[in-house]
């Protein structure tokens, strides 16, 4: 390359890099693996390199060969992946129907009041000592994935593999009994009573974790994790009858108590089936 080519000289160099074998079957690799699976087919693969050479590099094909290959549409890579932390956070807070005030996180405006299964959520109620982790990317953070903090340029890893472990299980626990407890301050939760109950409210409470179900996971459960979530209503339950029973009180249907409802809804966003995208 010349001298005094100015910017040129630096597109010209970005060319000859993307016109290379090994940039092709790497960034084809992570665009697959980003897409597909932790560990992608090989034969995908070489159908994206193939499309990049075609194409010179057109990234939108090679995309769109991704979406229109068998791999992509298979059994086997159908909620392969685990969910990111901020992946895990942003599906759960819109999966029951909250949504995010940034002036809120920036600690620039009040916190926006809602109830939640009769909670009233108010700032200053984190699980933590931790200011910041009364708001959502605090929350992140705590996960494991403090935002745009990677201390590598490459950014935080795709193989998700890398988010696992019983560590990372008890943190998104903790998320879900915040979420559901009102406790994330930028989160705005006047809809999720709507949301969650859908009708349901007067089930018992069998009939009511299987709407939680089907409501959060679209039913798609393991018979375990049913298992699971039936045992949990059933303690809850008799806890609450005996409750009720010392206060001569007839206990409210499960659907409506405000604190064994939370305790299912946080049950089922730290199931093992929300944990995959």
């Amino acid at each position: 390359i010349a001298a005094g080519g100015g910017i040129e000289d630096g597109e010209a160099v970005l060319d000859l890099l993307a016109s290379r074998p090994a940039t092709m079957r790497h960034v084809s690799y992570q665009l697959c693996q980003r897409l597909v699976a932790d560990e992608p087919p090989t034969a995908l693969v070489d159908k994206c390199v193939e499309t990049w050479k075609k194409t010179d590099g057109d990234i939108r094909e090679v995309v769109r060969t991704i979406l229109s290959a068998p791999e992509f549409n298979s059994r086997v890579a159908y909620r392969q992946k685990i969910k990111s932390p901020f992946e895990y956070a942003v599906s759960a807070a819109r999966r029951v129907g909250a949504s995010y005030s940034m002036v809120a996180s920036q600690g620039q405006g009040r916190r926006r009041q809602g109830t939640m299964f009769g909670v009233q959520a108010k700032a200053g109620q984190g699980y933590s000592g931790n200011a910041s982790v009364q708001y959502l990317p605090g929350q992140v953070a705590v996960m494991g994935q403090p935002l745009f903090q990677h201390q590598a340029p490459t950014g935080y890893p795709e193989d998700s593999r890398k988010w696992v472990s019983s560590g990372a299980l008890i943190s998104r626990l903790n998320f879900s009994l915040a979420l559901t407890q009102g406790r994330i301050s930028d989160l705005d939760l006047s809809g999720m009573r709507e949301t969650l109950l859908a009708g349901g409210s007067d089930l018992p409470p069998t009939q009511y974790v299987t709407r939680l179900a089907d409501t959060l996971l679209s039913g798609d459960v393991s018979p375990a994790t049913r298992a699971t979530l039936l045992k949990e209503a059933k303690a809850l339950t008799e806890n609450r009858s005996a409750v009720a029973s010392a206060g001569q009180v007839t206990p409210a249907p499960v659907g409506t108590d405000p604190e064994t409802a939370r305790k299912l809804v946080a049950l089922v966003l730290g199931s093992p089936e929300f944990q995959r995208r």
